[in-house]
């Protein structure tokens, strides 16, 4: 082989089988954009269609849905609330004010516990969960209960 000469037979092998002029009769698909700035993402009616996925009608019926699907499971709760007599009223309100306050402190626990040197972790999680106990029941309780009085059923 020459210097300055290219041997068909190893071009070929080396580019796939040759390199091949485009075609002039074949459709070229220009992907420019347009430069008066319309859409071109839609068929000519883009004036009507939404650009926003919360302005299609799919979408703003499957919020009224949640909405209302909400809606009526507060609803329930308030029904099943009110149906209720006083004592289990009031209990369910000490369960949720404690496990309110129990979850918050494990969260706090959480995000400090690979901080805390091995001796205090042992005693931290039964301690922060012991004074959340103690504080959802003694303290936001009662004070839960004194702000919801007017809705818990009377004596």
């Amino acid at each position: 082989m020459a210097v300055g000469k290219r041997d068909a037979k190893a071009s070929k092998g080396r580019m796939g089988g040759g390199s091949k002029k485009p075609d002039p009769k074949k459709a070229v698909f220009d992907a420019t954009p347009e430069e008066d700035g319309i859409d071109i993402s839609h068929d000519g009616k883009s004036a009507i269609k939404p650009h926003n996925i919360r302005e299609t009608k799919a979408y703003l019926k499957a919020q009224t849905g949640a909405k209302r699907m909400w809606s009526n499971y507060v609803a329930f709760l308030g029904s099943s609330f009110r149906r209720m007599d006083r004592d289990e009223q009031i209990a369910i309100i000490q369960k949720f004010s404690m496990a309110l306050s129990i979850g918050i402190a494990v969260l706090a626990i959480s995000m400090f516990y690979s901080l805390l040197p091995q001796q205090l972790r042992v005693l931290a999680v039964p301690i922060a969960v012991g004074a959340a106990w103690w504080f959802g029941s003694k303290v936001i309780a009662p004070q839960t209960i004194n702000r919801l009085d007017k809705y818990i059923n009377p004596d």
